[in-house]
């Protein structure tokens, strides 16, 4: 689910705690990729099901990257790129949640 963080956080999350990683090619801004607009999903599919689940979900559907063996996230992106290592992103994104609550704003 794409919803909390975006297209950005669905798509890390899905390296967090494995040793993959992800190349991305997104024609979005950085901006755009944090949107938290409802109803979008990610899904990793091996790539000898690609074409099968492309012929399913027809336009619905669209490929955004390739998983990778170097846990990074890499993406290419309409407004510039991101690199973050994976380890980073998971750290970033489990001490989120206790910072805020620490906040006295």
């Amino acid at each position: 689910d794409a919803s909390e963080g975006g297209l950005a956080v669905a798509l890390a999350e899905t390296v967090f705690n494995t040793d993959l990683g992800l190349s991305l090619d997104l024609d979005l801004t950085k901006a755009q990729l944090f949107s938290e607009t409802p109803g979008r999903f990610v899904v990793t599919v091996a790539p000898e099901d690609t074409a099968a689940f492309e012929e399913i979900l027809g336009d619905d559907a669209v490929a955004v990257g390739v998983v990778t063996a170097d846990h990074a996230v890499r993406a290419d992106l309409a407004d510039g790129s991101l690199d973050v290592a994976a380890d980073e992103a998971q750290k970033i994104w489990e001490e989120a949640i206790p910072c805020l609550m620490k906040s006295k704003d």
